[in-house]
């Protein structure tokens, strides 16, 4: 299989990920009064974060929607990758390795400060773009 493959299998292991975590931040409903307190104290506790006032609120719904962004980035940028990877290999060669390794991180830190699926989709991702980086010419 052409390295190409590799990485388009990679980003679309992905999109679950992507949908899944884009989805809970636009449509997640509320889970009753006990999370609406801890909101509440979130976006009332502020606190000065380089010269800017900002609440945990900010930060959390912040990197709700930077982690979205995230994802979606390295889905582009495997798709355009797989591009690259297949007329210059040895040029894609350690973006690919770099990548991987990023996936695998991400797959961790996933699995043991978030949720299992989504480590799961990065961790195969990671595998996947692993393969291409490894496949012989």
């Amino acid at each position: 299989m052409r390295t190409s493959m590799w990485l388009r299998l990679a980003a679309g292991a992905l999109a679950p990920f992507w949908l899944g975590h884009t989805a809970a931040i636009a449509l997640a409903p509320s889970r009753g009064s006990e999370e609406q307190a801890v909101y509440a104290l979130m976006k009332q506790y502020s606190f000065d974060a380089i010269g800017i006032q900002r609440s945990h609120w900010d930060f959390y719904r912040g990197y709700g929607v930077f982690m979205s962004v995230t994802v979606l980035l390295l889905i582009v940028w495997l798709w355009q990758l797989s591009r690259i990877a297949d007329q210059y290999p040895t040029v894609a060669r350690p973006l690919l390795f770099s990548t991987a390794v990023g996936l695998l991180a991400f797959a961790g830190i996933n699995a043991f400060w978030f949720m299992i699926p989504p480590a799961i989709c990065c961790a195969l991702a990671g595998l996947l773009v692993l393969a291409g980086a490894t496949r012989r010419a």
